[in-house]
């Protein structure tokens, strides 16, 4: 073979490997091994495999960082998938994850009351931030759900933690990865302690290990 198809082969790989854009839509799906970057490229979304972890997961991390851990934020952090066709897609309003045998592994539950796939979208955005809109030809969407209100171990600059304390009575929660190749929930949180307006480290989500002052 010679240096005219390997660089063409090349350039086939890398085209398919990232979708390019920003927004996954109902009919442009993120399929296992593919990546979608935010319109600056600082942040990437796709599937990865942490350390030496033989299980897949889909997240987001800093696009170009040459940092041992750059992943901020998981989505199936306790439900991870092995090796296979998987897809990240908007179904029924919502952006479910899908594993190779169509059975869903994580969904965002947005409350929604749009019927069609067509009007929703899903846009990873420069802060790192995965926005889950309808009205995709509108200047101004209606937010559905985003990824900030939903931490897993990281806080991004522009995101907050804090407690929603007359309608769902809960709080955005911090929760560190249970080893450096599990992103499973491990034994530390950071959460904020509304009645005594302060954020509180806690072990096992129950011991109280450390508090802030007011």
């Amino acid at each position: 073979m010679n240096n005219h198809w390997l660089l063409l082969l090349f350039l086939c790989f890398i085209l398919n490997s990232n979708l390019g854009g920003d927004t996954i839509s109902a009919n442009k799906s993120l399929s296992f091994g593919e990546t979608t970057v935010s319109s600056g490229e600082k942040f990437e979304l796709g599937f990865f495999k942490p350390g030496n972890s033989f299980n897949y997961y889909i997240g987001i991390w800093y696009k170009n960082t040459i940092l041992w851990q750059n992943v901020v934020w998981v989505a199936n952090r306790d439900k991870p998938l092995d090796y296979g066709t998987t897809n990240l897609t908007i179904l029924h309003g919502n952006l479910v994850l899908i594993d190779k045998f169509q059975g869903i592994v994580w969904k965002t539950h947005a409350a929604s009351i749009i019927t069609s796939n067509h009007l929703v979208i899903a846009v990873l955005r420069d802060d790192g931030n995965l926005i889950l809109s309808d009205m995709p030809n509108s200047s101004t969407p209606l937010i559905l759900w985003e990824s900030f209100d939903y931490p897993t171990d990281t806080l991004l600059p522009g995101a907050k933690l804090g407690y929603d304390k007359r309608r769902t009575q809960r709080g955005q929660v911090l929760i560190s990865w249970k080893s450096l190749s599990d992103p499973a929930p491990g034994l530390y949180s950071l959460e904020l302690d509304p009645s005594h307006a302060r954020f509180v480290i806690k072990w096992n989500r129950t011991k109280q290990f450390c508090a802030s002052g007011s």
